[in-house]
């Protein structure tokens, strides 16, 4: 081959500043195509001059400029002769081919299109990616005809599907005639093995195994093991992949001209050495970004996990006060397992292989009290010596000698050395981080890594630092004890972020004086939470608590005082039990991460002031939610609270007495910090019943919870409900199979006597028309990725979720907070009428065209409520056993609520003048993926047709249940017959005019679509978040008159209103939502 394809330690980091070898004084303006042969020979194309510029890597002037007869090209490829291919397709048409030997052009390609990129393989066939065209072509050189072009890759028609690609930029072909195309219109990388016209995602979020998220990557190569090395040209950085998976390489501090960013880079090249070369496109110059010095091999372990990891509770002790002295702090585990841990009481350091229970050596030092140590992938040991000796030392293994490596003026709780071998000293009495290479001689050479040396909670400061950890990028993590969080320093920032701890700007977990920190592979968290005894570590689901969660003691379940931890290479947990004077050994569970058998289950309430009440131990009343919880298979369970308020749980096997609460108690979370959620791991066995209560940290609060529950199989939840004297309850006796009738009797048992008759309500006949939208959208349809927020918590309350705009463009939202109905015009800013209700937290709303509002409120009281425009009263209409998670009035006047909690769509008509005469409409009420089966529905939609469309939202897809079917079929999501799009708990669903799918994918934060070209990512395509362009567990949509999309953003307590773009349907270039990749097309247009 005539390019380069190094191969790189998967430590290998680059130089975050570059060089400017070439300004635009030598490539012009704007940049685009850059080549590096195996000479080290650059080559880049000059669009103002048309020219190429060819230089030595070591020269600053050109050795070479070539003038042709070619227009404002793209690409260039140089092949292993000297020969190079250059792009002339915009007006002319076609490639040449600059003959080195006779200096002359001839042309070896038509085209009717620009080449964005160029390439010859290992056959001679060249390849060229028509970004105009949405397709790759290719012909052999060795075929005489210049016009046998033949497709690669992509049918010619923009799209998402396997075998459509949409502005194809890179590509890269390897030695197996497999073709890789940097599909930027679709933000993905995409594979074609050889012969093969559909394509894999290997990058981009929509791959099959969690990847990268990409924005338009331009430009791809392939290193010498194959891993991807990409640029992700609209996010204006350079990412790779290696054993440990992505991680971003150079241009990782976002858009700029600075020597450590881009501006819309737009392809890359490797020289012999392993540097990069990158064309900084809107910055007119050519960065190189210089591979750093072989990077020291891991030495540590960092195992990667599962999101449900789970570890045994009950430690085994593999060393006591004898082997390790009293108050041990100092462990490190190396990746061959062996445990190295500091005696602070004999000054020695132990060390032993995992599995024998003595000690294989014992190595005798003049260091006084360490707190900590590490090991490098060598063997030698660095230890803290600086309390008393003012140094570090390190023993050398070869020698069996130490040596001072640097000099301190205070102990240092923390020492890590990174992938360049510099050595960091957490300066516990200092309040700050310092640091030195250990390849300067001069020792005395530290310099700041972070903190200003005065304690201080600000973005630069610190307050009593422990644990340090240094990952691959050169990013430095902080436990910074005093404060009871982690701060994050990236590489070169002198300003933290908090990546844990009540501070953090996401939220996290709080922390009370953390000690130390590990990142595993993923660079997820794991935290030593000294002053709660305990280890915690985040993942896709955020913190949890991992070991030690039931309290401080000496019990193998429990830790005092841990001060730091360590894995080992099967991702057991080490951790020094300071207190308690010994070395404590958790055990990983293999088996809790095997997905196949474990169950989620989710249960969602909200403490009122209409909850009982009770005095929780040691304090004073409480409100309390009770439930009770049954298992249908033995087994290890996890119980995960997620809340705006500080949770508490408890578990209890059998009864619970409010006014005893300590009997029966079986497991509990109730940390004593606030801003808190318990997590509470137990085992349960099928014959036992038990019961969760669940209360608050803060004495009288209210607010909304749910419980994630995971275990080997479904857990049942029934909450338990006191009845009040003088209260009037309403009891629904109903068949568990429609339109059943006969005789049966209640046994009601109690403290005292309990009254029932029998009530009868009516309701009236309505006609209902259409009061909703189904605009009609071309293919191309599109709308602005940055939202407007028209609605913030002070209007809509937190977490909102029931949104409806009508036909007349009034916009109605369901405040759960404050249990009104706000309604107001789109384009006004002020609410126009707001609706008092007795309804609690809603989750639905539908209002038909005569104004009326259907809400629910099936939670707490058991009924649906419909508010008559025409008098402003509330009546009763439907009688439910759960919330409706979606509510729809279909056109014949038949209210439909999904019964997320029953796993079951039922339906009564509004001309019925029983309210209790539900009929199932969909699901068997047994959760399950079968065809008649649901789970945890939520949105639905009723066509003119009366087919129902139900957003099955633990299944993940979406079902369509024909007219008087009751089986349905699936429509969208991994399980559909024909491929469609992978979703990930939908929650709703509306049907355009064409009756084209639009979907909210929840838990991937977005609104999908589908057309005539397949399903796509419409809206909220960036990710989790807060910004205009994000979404956070978004829960329904509606479309106003115009075709703009309205969001209920619930974790960002907001409404969001996407602008249709009308002009996308006029498609004469692809627009894409980022200004700056606006101008890289029209700068590629104009060219």
């Amino acid at each position: 081959t005539s390019f380069n394809q190094p191969k790189f330690r998967p430590t290998a980091t680059w130089n975050p500043h570059a060089i400017t070898i070439a300004n635009q004084s030598i490539v012009g303006e704007t940049p685009f195509g850059i080549f590096v042969n195996t000479n080290n020979t650059i080559y880049v194309f000059n669009q103002q001059n048309n020219v190429t510029v060819i230089w030595q890597e070591d020269s600053i002037n050109s050795t070479k400029i070539i003038h042709g007869n070619f227009t404002k090209s793209l690409s260039l490829f140089v092949t292993s002769n000297g020969d190079m291919y250059i792009d002339d397709g915009e007006v002319n048409g076609r490639v040449q081919k600059w003959i080195e030997e006779t200096n002359t052009f001839v042309t070896v390609m038509n085209v009717n299109s620009s080449c964005a990129t160029l390439f010859v393989d290992v056959n001679d066939t060249i390849y060229c990616s028509m970004y105009l065209r949405d397709q790759v072509v290719k012909r052999s050189l060795s075929n005489s005809m210049v016009a046998s072009n033949l497709v690669a890759a992509g049918t010619g028609i923009y799209g998402s599907a396997a075998d459509q690609i949409s502005t194809p930029l890179g590509i890269f072909v390897d030695v197996n005639l497999d073709l890789y195309v940097a599909d930027c219109g679709n933000h993905r990388v995409q594979l074609f093995q050889s012969g093969q016209i559909n394509g894999i995602t290997v990058a981009g979020n929509t791959s099959l195994n969690p990847t990268i998220t990409l924005r338009c990557p331009s430009g791809i190569v392939l290193d010498a093991e194959k891993y991807l090395f990409i640029l992700d040209s609209g996010n204006h950085r350079i990412v790779g992949s290696g054993v440990n998976g992505f991680r971003c390489l150079v241009g990782c501090d976002g858009q700029g001209s600075q020597s450590n960013q881009l501006y819309s880079p737009f392809s890359l090249s490797f020289d012999t050495y392993g540097n990069m070369f990158v064309t900084d496109t809107f910055n007119h110059r050519i960065q190189k970004f210089l591979l750093m010095k072989d990077s020291s091999a891991l030495s540590f372990n960092q195992p990667k996990f599962c999101p449900t990891a789970t570890w045994n509770p009950d430690a085994i002790t593999i060393a006591n006060r004898s082997i390790v002295g009293q108050w041990p702090r100092a462990i490190f585990m190396s990746t061959n397992n062996i445990t190295y841990v500091a005696n602070r009481e004999n000054n020695t350091i132990v060390m032993w292989d995992e599995e024998s229970v003595n000690p294989t050596q014992i190595i005798h030092g003049n260091f006084t009290g360490p707190n900590s140590l590490f090991v490098t992938s060598n063997g030698d040991i660095y230890i803290d010596d600086g309390e008393v000796n003012g140094q570090v030392l390190k023993w050398i293994e070869e020698t069996n000698t130490f040596v001072t490596v640097m000099n301190v003026n205070s102990e240092c709780a923390g020492l890590f050395v990174d992938v360049n071998d510099n050595i960091y000293c957490s300066l516990y009495d200092e309040h700050q981080v310092v640091k030195r290479s250990l390849d300067d001689a001069v020792i005395t050479s530290n310099s700041v890594a972070a903190g200003t040396g005065i304690e201080g909670s600000d973005p630069n400061q610190l307050l009593d630092p422990r644990g340090i950890f240094v990952d691959v990028n050169l990013d430095l993590y902080v436990a910074d004890c005093g404060n009871h969080r982690v701060q994050l320093f990236q590489s070169g920032q002198i300003n933290g972020i908090t990546v844990a701890g009540s501070t953090s700007q996401s939220p996290t977990i709080t922390l009370r004086f953390p000690s130390g920190i590990i990142l595993d592979a993923e660079k997820y968290l794991f935290i030593l939470d000294s002053g709660n005894h305990r280890i915690v570590g985040s993942g896709v689901s955020g913190f949890r608590c991992l070991v030690g969660c039931d309290g401080t003691g000496p019990q193998s379940n429990e830790l005092s005082g841990p001060f730091s931890f360590s894995f080992d290479h099967s991702r057991n947990i080490f951790v020094t039990d300071q207190w308690n004077n010994r070395i404590q050994k958790f055990q990983y569970l293999e088996e809790s991460c095997d997905t196949s058998s474990v169950v989620e289950t989710f249960y969602s309430s909200v403490l009122t002031s209409n909850h009982p009440i009770y005095p929780r131990t040691g304090c004073d009343f409480s409100y309390y939610e009770a439930i009770k919880i049954r298992v249908y298979k033995n087994g290890h369970y996890s119980f995960n609270s997620i809340s705006n308020i500080n949770t508490y749980g408890y578990m209890y096997a059998k009864d619970f007495f409010p006014f005893i609460p300590s009997i029966n108690l079986i497991a509990k979370d109730d940390g004593s910090s606030s801003n808190s959620q318990f997590n509470i791991s137990i085992p349960l066995q099928i014959s036992t019943e038990y019961i969760l209560v669940v209360t608050t940290y803060n004495l009288i609060e209210t607010g909304s919870f749910s419980i994630h529950m995971s275990g080997p199989d479904r857990v049942d939840l029934e909450r338990l409900i006191d009845l009040d004297v003088d209260t009037k309850y309403i009891l629904v006796v109903t068949t568990s199979h429609a339109n059943v009738t006969g005789a049966f009797s209640i046994i009601v048992s109690g403290p005292t006597k309990a009254v029932l008759e029998y009530t009868n309500t009516s309701s009236t006949s309505t006609a209902f028309a259409l009061s909703f939208n189904q605009p009609k959208f071309c293919p191309t349809a599109t709308w602005n990725p940055d939202a407007i927020t028209i609605a913030n918590r002070s209007i809509a309350g937190p977490y909102p979720r029931a949104i409806f705009v009508n036909t007349n463009n009034t916009i109605y939202v369901a405040n759960r907070e404050n249990k009104r109905i706000v309604m107001w015009q789109d384009g006004s800013v002020t609410p126009i009428n707001s609706i008092l209700g007795d309804f609690t937290q809603p989750n639905s709303l539908f209002v038909t065209s005569n104004g009326d509002i259907y809400i629910d409120d099936g939670a707490f009281n058991d009924r649906v409520q419909k508010w008559k425009a025409e008098t402003n009263t509330f009546v009763i209409v439907m009688t439910v056993n759960s919330s409706c998670s979606g509510l729809f009035v279909d056109i014949k006047g038949t209210l439909y609520c999904s019964m997320s909690q029953h796993h079951q769509v039922v339906k009564r008509s509004l001309n019925d003048a029983v309210i209790t005469s539900n009929s199932v409409a969909a699901g068997t009420g047994s959760l399950g993926s079968d065809p008649n089966q649901l789970y945890g529905p939520h949105g639905i939609f009723v066509d003119v047709n009366l087919d129902l469309y139900v957003a099955d939202c633990f299944n993940h897809r979406v079902q369509l249940f024909q007219s008087g079917e009751s089986n349905g079929i699936t429509v969208a999501g991994s399980t559909s017959q024909n491929p469609t799009i992978e979703l990930y708990y939908p929650t709703g669903i509306i049907l355009d005019a064409e009756k084209y799918l639009f979907i909210v994918d929840q838990n991937n934060n977005r609104i999908v679509g589908s057309s005539s070209n397949g399903f796509r990512c419409l809206v909220g395509c960036y990710g989790i978040g807060s910004q205009s362009n994000q979404l956070n567990n978004p829960f329904s949509f509606s479309f106003d008159h115009s075709g703009n999309i309205f969001v209920s953003d619930s974790n960002n307590d907001r409404i969001q209103n996407f602008k249709y773009l009308e002009e996308s349907c006029g498609r004469t270039i692809i627009e894409d939502e980022d200004e700056t990749l606006d101008e890289l097309r029209t700068d590629l247009l104009n060219s």
